[in-house]
């Protein structure tokens, strides 16, 4: 599949904060999240979304991580990223997040 990130980030700004059951999931979220570039992507389509994509989806990877670039939340992305598996957060794969965590505790422990 073919990603185009300009479509992306049109889909993602155009996502308003969705209810469901009269609940209001925004408040589910941390507020930065309403900030972020990616916002509301893969909300039609979970299957179509470039920050969990198919196994070796490069095109997925390079578009969200495209996104992940021009983010004004990176910061609090990567340090909520720390605690998630799977999929691209803050323009980092769980394996480059994995490899930070590493080598932070190796730099505090010895």
């Amino acid at each position: 599949m073919e990603y185009n990130t300009e479509q992306l980030a049109l889909h993602a700004s155009s996502w308003s904060e969705p209810s469901l059951l009269g609940f209001d999931l925004s408040t589910l979220h941390p507020a930065w999240q309403r900030l972020a570039e990616c916002r509301g992507i893969g909300k039609d389509d979970p299957m179509d979304n470039p920050f969990f994509p198919v196994q070796g989806d490069m095109a997925a990877t390079i578009a969200a991580k495209a996104m992940c670039d021009r983010c004004k939340v990176r910061q609090e992305c990567e340090a909520q990223a720390q605690t998630e598996e799977g999929g691209t957060w803050a323009g980092l794969s769980e394996r480059q997040r994995r490899a930070r965590r590493e080598t932070r505790w190796q730099e505090r422990h010895g």
